[in-house]
């Protein structure tokens, strides 16, 4: 019976030990993530708007897409967009996904589908303002945000 009771415990205490050397490699790697992770999220996001082919100029508030580097065909676009979205919206607010990639209310990905369903819900919503946005309108706007997202994706 003695030797069945030692034999229990010697092997609850090696069970015991292996459990802790084990947590404490899965600490370790935890503990070196959360050092790793971070840099690489600043590196990721340094690299993505460090080589942004997007015209986007100023910070901050004052962050707005720069006509002057749009082709010749899209800045008539450009002025029906600002006309039309600056009404409801800073320059920034509309600036700003094709930088980040990100839409800036829900952080959902900034991608086609996503400026799609932008542009028809804002279509939709000027219905009921005093500045309606026409169905050529939204074209107009809707070929320059897709420019804009095709260049902020190269």
């Amino acid at each position: 019976m003695i030797d069945s009771e030692l034999s229990f415990w010697y092997t609850a205490i090696v069970l015991i030990v292996t459990v802790k050397k084990r947590l404490r490699l899965i600490t370790e790697r935890i503990l070196n993530m959360n050092r790793v992770l971070p840099a690489l999220a600043l590196l990721i996001t340094v690299a993505a708007t460090a080589d942004a082919q997007v015209p986007v100029i100023g910070k901050g508030d004052a962050t707005r897409i720069d006509a002057a580097r749009l082709p010749q065909p899209l800045k008539g676009n450009y002025e029906v967009m600002k006309d039309k979205c600056t009404k409801c919206h800073s320059m920034e607010r509309i600036a700003v996904p094709f930088v980040t990639g990100v839409t800036p209310i829900t952080g959902q990905p900034f991608d086609m589908d996503a400026m799609r369903s932008t542009t028809y819900n804002m279509v939709r919503k000027s219905k009921n303002k005093n500045n309606p946005i026409s169905k050529d309108e939204a074209k107009s706007i809707s070929s320059l945000l897709k420019y804009l997202l095709d260049e902020s994706v190269k």
